[in-house]
């Protein structure tokens, strides 16, 4: 969300915060400091943001990325000791050689991981069906020549992509056939993970496909009719020559 109404330190910001994390894989906090304005990044009370969001990540499931900016000496976390305190792993990322550097600084459970180097290499590329200006290569330098390479699969992308609009096929089709149905039981016949169906789900809504109402505490969802073409044309329309 860009510029949201509603901050991590805002007064109903956890019961935001759960509505939000629901059904996502993946949270990205960007950064900690815009997130709490009018705090005091020195305060050790910084704290209890970070834990606000590791109590939501335990109820709902999600990972959450919190970026931060380093010290000016770029040895720690800049703020209070107590923020650090409150994470479950800390990664330092480091510009070196036109490259980026990360460092496991910290892992509450387990052993830390290996620095690895990453370069990111702008290639090109299409995937079918959809028109992409970028094919972003991420590679791992760390180790022996060749090992480890983390490079974008654009056909596995390609097949996500396909999953997903089998999926909505499948939910418009079921809504077609009846009034409303609940968001278990479209889930149920989307045949796909539960946080992929929802995010389909998310995505008919945004494109004004499908509407939603809560009933009791069940989720419904309904078919939106298309809007009907208006082919008449005006008194005062101008008509091209």
């Amino acid at each position: 969300m860009c510029f949201p109404d509603w901050y991590l330190n805002s007064k109903d910001a956890e019961d935001r915060l759960l509505r939000v994390c629901e059904g996502r894989a993946l949270v990205v906090f960007d950064s900690l400091r815009a997130g709490t304005p009018g705090s005091k990044e020195n305060d050790s009370e910084q704290r209890q943001y970070l834990d606000l969001i590791t109590r939501v990540s335990e109820k709902t499931g999600a990972t959450t990325l919190v970026l931060a900016h380093d010290d000016k000496g770029g040895h720690a976390m800049r703020g209070s000791s107590a923020q650090n305190d409150a994470l479950g792993s800390a990664v330092q990322a480091l510009k070196k050689d036109k490259a980026i550097q990360l460092l496991q600084v910290k892992a509450s459970v387990g052993a830390g991981g290996s620095p690895r180097t990453l370069r990111f290499v702008d290639e090109g590329g299409l995937i079918e069906g959809y028109e992409m200006s970028e094919r972003l290569v991420i590679k791992n330098e760390s180790g022996p020549p060749g090992a480890g390479e983390l490079v974008s699969r654009w056909n596995e992308a390609a097949e996500g992509l396909r999953a997903n609009e089998a999926a909505a096929r499948v939910a418009l089709d079921a809504l077609a056939k009846s009034e409303s149905l609940t968001q278990s039981a479209l889930l149920g016949q989307m045949n796909c993970r539960r946080q992929v169906g929802v995010e389909v789900l998310r995505g008919l809504l945004a494109e004004g496909r499908i509407a939603d109402e809560m009933r009791g505490r069940s989720r419904y969802y309904k078919l939106v009719p298309p809007a009907p073409a208006n082919d008449s044309k005006g008194e005062d329309e101008d008509v091209p020559f």
